[in-house]
């Protein structure tokens, strides 16, 4: 992926080596640290991966060519003095003398000479071809005619058993073996390869991230509202960028000069955006004065192609001579751009130019590594965070689906069970008449509203009832109890009423099934009036009833089969 956006950054393809030499994949770290040779030799790193690489493959010799290839253009570096002292060590050098020999010999004082003159002449030589597309510099003066003699035959006097690929760092970093003639040193590469440096040089031009283009506009003030200008396509970042004019009302209805910064605008891709600020200058036609300067920052995209001012001067000010934007019915427009590189397009990143622009990428170098992990590990951090934030978002979803499945059953149940009581309410209603009666008093008695069942327990029995005479007479006393028991709890007034129908209920010739509960309800009366003596009397008569609890059971409710709380033995003891 990182050799698709730009392959002609050397940090990839050394990045690269370092992944395959970890993978066990020698011969490939080995090739991927030449073609960053190719693109910046002055990588130190790149001639240390290419050394261990060679090493892995049983190349010791080959390795120390590497490294002393490393030391004679990148100058003294440890890692790679580190790598030549292994390289004695295989090689059987252990005293100090051999291995201190072993690298600083004949030929490693030659190639430090050459080294100089090499960087002398950089500063001096103006006649230096750069590949545009590259960091390779190839110097046609100072390095086809240094009378040192070859540089394979300098880097090492057992040239004819190394095991350093030449043929390989050839093809692959397109570096020509030299000759064994002392004359010259061939370092130009070959005219195809030339050729195609030299269409290159606008395709570099085309990728920068900086441009600053113009639009002249003839017959000014003759412009109509329909009318609008381009400029020819200025490409920066691989995007063509055009200066849009035209003529423009503004709130006020004042005419006034549009100026806009289009982007990419006859593309029909969606996917593209771009971050740019720009400058948008309208110059001045008198000598030494500074230009009308409006400016944007504006992340240009497949939606918002163009972006600048609808009433970037009113039309009057630029028409008026003592202004000095105007000569001769024409005046010109500019954008200074800057742009940041593209998302969701292809593009290739400015190359060095100069011998300290390459020294700059040297010392970025150096970071490349760590900055590459540190954008994988940010990379993989944003990933966590939004599978994170994603799950997060679906357990709240699920919780609150949950939450609204639960209310709705809640109130479904809700609804049933209000139709069951319902339901039920209506199958209580007796048929019969009277215990329609009963029904509704019972109703006001179990909700304590004790006056309003009186008056309802206290209507007359209709007069057919189709029952048996016993069972009537039975409902009659049970209808005189709960009378009782009304009048009793109703409060003064009522309560000495109530005590009389109790007392009727105790008699022997009652036939009230329960005279337990009639001594209990007594109590009651008589502690009400306080009367305690007397009620805690009935209250012992009640208990004493009670002992023999087979001989009375609870009475149930007239016309129902629900018994009356107050009845049941249970509850008097």
């Amino acid at each position: 992926m990182a050799k698709q956006k730009d392959p002609y950054d050397f940090r990839v393809y050394s990045n690269s080596s370092q992944a395959h030499f970890n993978s066990g994949e020698f011969k490939k770290a080995e090739d991927e640290a030449l073609m960053a040779i190719k693109l910046n030799p002055f990588s130190e790193k790149a001639y240390h991966r290419a050394g261990k690489a060679a090493m892995k493959q049983s190349g010791t010799e080959a390795a120390a060519e590497y490294a002393r290839t490393g030391m004679l253009i990148c100058g003294e570096d440890r890692e790679l003095q580190k790598l030549l002292e292994e390289c004695a060590e295989g090689q059987g050098v252990t005293d100090t003398a051999s291995l201190t020999a072993f690298y600083t010999d004949e030929g490693m004082e030659k190639l430090k000479k050459l080294a100089e003159e090499y960087k002398e002449k950089d500063k001096n030589n103006s006649n230096v071809a750069i590949d545009s597309n590259s960091t390779n510099i190839i110097e046609t003066n100072s390095l086809a005619h240094t009378p040192l003699g070859s540089i394979k035959e300098v880097l090492s006097d057992h040239d004819s058993s190394s095991r350093c690929s030449w043929e390989r760092l050839k093809t692959k970093a397109d570096i020509v073996p030299p000759s064994d003639d002392n004359s010259n040193i061939a370092a130009v590469e070959s005219k195809e390869d030339l050729a195609e440096e030299s269409d290159s040089i606008a395709t570099c031009s085309r990728s920068g991230g900086i441009a600053t283009f113009q639009l002249k506009i003839e017959n000014f003030s003759k412009l109509a509202l329909s009318d609008t200008k381009l400029s020819e396509a200025c490409y920066a970042r691989n995007l063509p960028w055009k200066i849009m004019v035209l003529p423009k009302l503004n709130a006020d209805n004042v005419k006034c000069l549009g100026f806009f910064l289009q982007c990419n605008g006859d593309t029909e891709s969606t996917s593209w955006s771009c971050n740019a600020n720009a400058e948008l200058r309208l110059l001045s036609v008198v000598k030494d004065k500074k230009p009308f300067i409006r400016k944007v920052d504006h992340k240009f995209c497949s939606k918002e192609i163009d972006w600048g001012f609808t009433a970037y001067i009113t039309w009057n000010e630029v028409l008026k001579p003592e202004n000095g934007y105007i000569k001769g019915d024409a005046i010109t427009v500019e954008v200074h751009l800057v742009a940041d590189p593209p998302q969701g397009v292809s593009y290739q990143s400015k190359k060095p130019s100069s011998f300290e622009e390459v020294s700059k990428f040297i010392a970025e170098d150096d970071l490349d590594s760590e900055d590459e992990d540190k954008k994988s590990i940010e990379v993989q951090r944003k990933k966590e965070k939004r599978a994170k934030q994603l799950k997060a978002a679906l357990e709240e979803e699920a919780r609150k689906e949950e939450a609204k499945r639960k209310e709705e059953e809640k109130k479904k149940m809700e609804l049933l069970r209000a139709e069951a009581k319902r339901l039920e309410e209506l199958r209580a209603i007796p048929k019969d008449p009277y215990h329609q009666i009963i029904y509704e008093g019972r109703k006001f008695y179990e909700q304590s509203q004790y006056r309003q069942a009186l008056e309802i327990f206290g209507k007359s029995v209709p007069e057919s009832r189709n029952m048996n005479a016993i069972k009537v007479k039975l409902e009659a006393v049970v209808v005189q109890f709960l009378l009782g028991i009304c009048k009793i709890q109703s409060g003064k007034g009522y309560i000495l009423d109530g005590m009389d129908i109790m007392e009727s209920l105790t008699d022997a010739n009652s036939t009230f099934p329960s005279t337990p509960a009639a001594h209990y309800w007594l109590g009651i009366g008589f502690e009400r009036i306080f009367l305690f003596k007397l009620a805690h009397h009935h209250g012992f008569l009640c208990s004493k009833s009670l002992l023999s609890p087979s001989k009375y059971k609870a009475i149930k409710w007239p016309g129902s089969e629900d018994a009356i709380p107050i009845t049941i033995p249970e509850k008097l003891a």
